[in-house]
């Protein structure tokens, strides 16, 4: 799949069976606008990051989905294909409170494109504590060391440490 490609993935299930609460959360290539800058400011911290990560995705070095739950826009997802081998998820925001539904969605994705690509590894940036202890809750383990309220979730990938093994 190309970066920031035309693609849509949809996620969740409203079948038999399913929870009523579970969203349909679908992600397709956006570009930056006034929306974006807005939706990814609630990230805490997110003004020391800002220019970089709207230059990143206009220069197309980084790329830049739209997340769409039930059908409306309700956030971006900025993510990267780091040197080291990693898939980064370097900036997600959802406006309403589905954060964590949506957040367990993304990494969902994330771990079947890491598939598709070899990744060695899945990465989420977090400062929010509550997504750490998801991730934590889901085998991420952190890796940053820098003191403060910023977390590097990384998991490694079973084809990733296949490839590095070879």
């Amino acid at each position: 799949m190309a970066r920031g490609g035309a693609a849509v993935i949809a996620l969740g299930n409203r079948g038999a069976g399913s929870l009523a609460c579970t969203p349909k959360v679908t992600f397709g290539a956006a570009r930056w606008s006034r929306r974006v800058k807005r939706v990814l400011s609630r990230i805490p911290g997110s003004a020391e990051f800002m220019a970089d990560w709207r230059d990143g995705v206009t220069s197309g070095r980084l790329a830049l989905w739209s997340v769409q739950i039930d059908g409306e826009p309700q956030g971006a997802l900025v993510w990267d294909v780091e040197a080291d081998g990693a898939l980064t998820v370097l900036a997600m925001a959802c406006d309403g409170s589905r954060g964590a539904a949506v957040a367990s969605e993304v990494a969902r994705v994330f771990e079947g494109m890491a598939k598709l690509t070899g990744a060695r590894c899945l990465r989420f940036w977090t400062r929010r504590p509550g997504l750490r202890r998801m991730m934590q809750g889901q085998g991420y383990i952190n890796r940053e060391t820098r003191r403060g309220p910023v977390w590097m979730m990384e998991r490694e990938t079973p084809h990733g440490q296949q490839q590095q093994q070879q």
